[in-house]
């Protein structure tokens, strides 16, 4: 890899440079001591109403569950925040098989019912969604909805602590309260999210903008792998997620969507059984067709950016299988998620090469190393125990990308500064950096200048790095956090 001098004299290289590294976090600390400086307003009003509907809900879900228990004393008695209770309902009332995932519990006096375990039993029997659904509305509720408010100081405004050296990978960490792990694959869990406000102070003459970066991720696999199908797909402009459906079955993607309406025309599908027969005479091929088009509908419920992510970090058969039923995805055996798996590394060949050299370097060196030369020792790799050494391998894969992914970021965050300040200096003009959320920034700006702004701030983001691929990110605004897209 070519050295390449940046802003500020950050280079791209390709080996270790602890003071590479220094100087790419030093560079992005003042937008980030901006942010700590700034909180972000939150309205109490609105957590109070999601505090009483998560309560209603959870209420509702309790006596689902009791109408699902034979033992009438357990019923009236049940807690579904008991684990004890809830491995008795299921093994011992119930009589369910326990999934693969369930272990003694350190006493060994019940098997363990965490979230993979009921995730692997969920299509056993009803119960079991219920019990789910409680629990992540009690979590939703119990660490965000009803303890966020208090963390916020007397202007109303809640700030977290952005810390820099807890991420081995060179990503920021949330802390006191941490607002990167609020889930938003719920209903319920994203409109926490719109609680995060404008400040009624500025008199409704603000606005929330929005900077997140595309598939960086993978934008980095393709750099740091140089897999030519991956970076074909980027700089076509095209989703690696919606391409790789096509790939992983062998499809041109102009292709796949002509299958697809084909498909969709047979009996069951959206058509008539005669808008089938006059696309296609031939039964053979017809019956063909509909074998490959059930794959590739498989393959489409599939979480397809989560497997795809989990894959990449070395995840096996059966944690992709229970990936996909974390999410809500389908049951698959382990089978078919090994086959998912070898499909997908057949699609992106480079990719298996470069996790190798990773694997290499590892053992030669001890660490590997991002894009900016971060690096991150990895002595698990010469230890005697298997699944310590498979950890370490997963880290070899996951730390390069995942750094150089932080790195870009934190460049762009750089150069974003001095047009940050340039703003403050009208005294008539709002325009505060709040937050940093895995690949976004937020920013509360005054209405005159939010589109401005977010346009030159989202070039600097773009182009702060230049890469073999392109970099693309994408702008948005809105009142609260939930409508920045």
């Amino acid at each position: 890899m070519r050295p390449t001098r940046l802003f500020g004299g950050i280079r791209l290289l390709d080996r270790p440079s602890p003071a590479n590294v220094l100087r790419l976090d030093t560079l992005s600390l003042p937008l980030l001591v901006r942010m700590h400086q700034n909180g972000i307003w939150l309205n109490p009003s609105t957590l109070a109403s999601l505090s009483q509907e998560a309560a209603g809900e959870m209420s509702r879900l309790e006596g689902e569950i009791r109408r699902h228990i034979p033992d009438r004393s357990l019923a009236l008695s049940f807690n579904p925040g008991s684990p004890d209770q809830i491995a008795r309902l299921l093994f011992d009332v119930l009589k369910l098989e326990p999934a693969t995932a369930a272990k003694p519990t350190p006493t060994g006096k019940r098997l363990t019912v965490d979230d993979e375990v009921l995730s692997q039993m969920a299509p056993d029997h009803p119960v079991i969604e219920c019990l789910r659904d409680w629990r992540e509305l009690a979590k939703l509720k119990g660490t965000y909805i009803d303890t966020l408010a208090g963390y916020c100081g007397p202007d109303g405004r809640l700030r977290t602590t952005f810390r820099d050296t807890v991420a081995r990978t060179g990503r920021l960490s949330s802390e006191d309260p941490n607002l990167q792990n609020i889930p938003i694959r719920s209903k319920l869990g994203a409109r926490i999210r719109s609680a995060f406000q404008v400040d009624p102070r500025y008199r409704g003459k603000t606005i929330l903008g929005s900077l997140d970066l595309s598939q960086i991720e993978m934008v980095m696999a393709a750099q740091l792998s140089g897999d030519a199908a991956m970076q074909n797909v980027f700089r076509r402009g095209e989703d690696i997620h919606i391409q790789t459906v096509a790939g992983v079955w062998g499809y041109d993607p102009r292709a796949l969507a002509r299958d697809w309406a084909i498909y969709k025309a047979l009996p069951g599908g959206q058509a008539t059984p005669a808008a089938a027969a006059a696309l296609w005479a031939d039964l053979a091929e017809l019956q063909e067709l509909a074998s490959r088009m059930r794959q590739v509908e498989l393959y489409q419920r599939l979480p397809m950016k989560q497997v795809g992510f989990g894959i990449l970090y070395g995840q096996t058969p059966a944690g992709v299988q229970a990936s996909v039923l974390s999410i809500g995805g389908p049951l698959l055996t382990e089978e078919d998620c090994a086959r998912y798996i070898q499909n997908w590394f057949t699609v992106y060949p480079a990719v298996s090469a470069w996790l190798e050299l990773q694997y290499q370097r590892a053992r030669r060196y001890g660490m590997v190393w991002d894009l900016f030369g971060r690096p991150r020792l990895i002595p698990g790799v010469r230890s005697a125990l298997r699944g310590v050494v498979n950890e370490a391998l997963r880290q070899c894969g996951n730390t390069p990308i995942q750094g150089s992914a932080a790195g870009v970021l934190k460049l762009g965050m750089a150069e974003i500064e001095p047009l940050v300040a340039s703003y403050q200096g009208n005294a008539d003009l709002v325009c505060l950096p709040l937050l940093q959320i895995h690949d976004e920034l937020i920013f509360e700006l005054s209405r005159e200048i939010a589109p401005e702004f977010l346009e030159i701030a989202c070039g600097l983001l773009e182009t702060c790095c230049p890469l073999d691929v392109p970099v693309r990110a994408s702008l948005s605004t809105g009142e609260n956090w939930q409508q920045l897209k």
